[in-house]
């Protein structure tokens, strides 16, 4: 019950402090970067008093990081006066489970960046292969046997070509700025050239960023544009490429930006259409026939070696497009 005149209730004053008002997270990280950080043996006592709680609560937090590591923190085999349990975390014992992952791991996440290598900015990729070389070198126990290129970073196991790829060296601070406003919900205030314009015909954007996507080596941003108000206007898509100037705003939006569906043919623009198209027999078929184009496709295979590709898109410029590029060998049908 509250005492007359509101304020405090009696019950809640009287009860006793909490003996550490951290998180058992905060406790958590606290007490793994101290073992972490020296290798010396720490007795129970020790650091219960380091993190200001319990006995039994670091007993809780040994094992949650036992688990994790896939061995014992507890020091076996030492007599101690004190009779006391110790613990010692040994780095390199631990190494592997400190990255979280193994060699193996690290070789399929190198693949992932030579997959990247056509579309990112020469400063992330360096950034990368710094992250690459650091977390090999941790899984392997120090390095032994870690997969070196002519530069120094990890070697390349898979090339993967580009044609028409953009040189984005110019545009990190513009990835990096629309990475931080999509993570904080914030407005940006864009300068964007649109295609088909002179570098010096700008047109200006109050910018809502979602996700940053990839189309034909070519980095874009889904997003909306917003009113003075940060109220939902319209979807749009820019390329990163274009966009001349990117201020982040104290403004925040507070709508839900859809994710465009990976599985879809090219960014979404009107209601779902589908279209078929005929492939004369040769090489464009052959083309067609072996890669996946959307979710919603069909493939005919006619007996005179042709191809009929039934597909949904909500982008039929960039569906009309594509078909064009294969000029004769492609025609739509009715």
């Amino acid at each position: 019950m509250a005492p007359a005149g509101g304020g405090i209730p009696w019950d809640i004053r009287k009860m006793p402090r909490k003996r550490n008002p951290d998180s058992p997270g905060a406790k958590l990280l606290k007490l793994y970067n101290k073992l972490l950080a020296d290798g010396s043996a720490h007795s129970l006592g020790e650091l219960a008093r380091f993190l200001d709680c319990s006995a039994q609560t670091v007993l809780r937090l040994v094992a949650v990081i036992e688990g994790v590591n896939g061995g014992t923190l507890k020091i076996e085999g030492e007599t101690r006066p004190d009779r006391q349990n110790w613990y010692r975390l040994e780095p390199r014992k631990f190494r592997a489970a400190d990255a979280g992952v193994g060699t193996e791991d690290v070789r399929y996440l190198a693949i992932c960046r030579d997959l990247a290598t056509g579309v990112l900015p020469e400063e992330m990729l360096r950034k990368v292969d710094a992250a690459l070389v650091n977390l090999f070198m941790r899984s392997s126990g120090g390095g032994e046997g870690a997969p070196g290129g002519a530069s120094g970073g990890p070697a390349k196991e898979f090339l993967f070509f580009s044609k028409g790829r953009i040189d984005y060296g110019g545009h990190t601070e513009t990835i990096a700025r629309l990475l931080q406003a999509r993570a904080d919900r914030r407005v940006c205030f864009v300068r964007y050239r649109a295609s088909g314009r002179s570098p010096q015909d700008l047109t200006q954007h109050d910018f809502a960023p979602g996700r940053l996507a990839t189309l034909n080596n070519g980095i874009y941003v889904l997003g909306a544009g917003v009113d003075d108000s940060n109220n939902f206007r319209h979807w749009t898509n820019l390329a990163v490429h274009r966009i001349s100037l990117i201020t982040v705003t104290d403004r925040v939006y507070d709508f839900e930006i859809p994710d465009a569906s990976p599985e879809t043919f090219g960014f979404p623009r009107h209601e779902p259409k589908t279209f078929r198209m005929r492939f004369r027999p040769g090489q464009a078929a052959d083309y067609v026939r072996e890669r996946i184009w959307a979710q919603e496709e069909r493939k005919d295979n006619m007996k005179d070696g042709s191809l009929i590709l039934t597909i949904t898109t909500q982008s039929e410029p960039e569906l009309m497009a594509w078909v064009r590029s294969f000029g004769d060998e492609c025609e739509l049908m009715a």
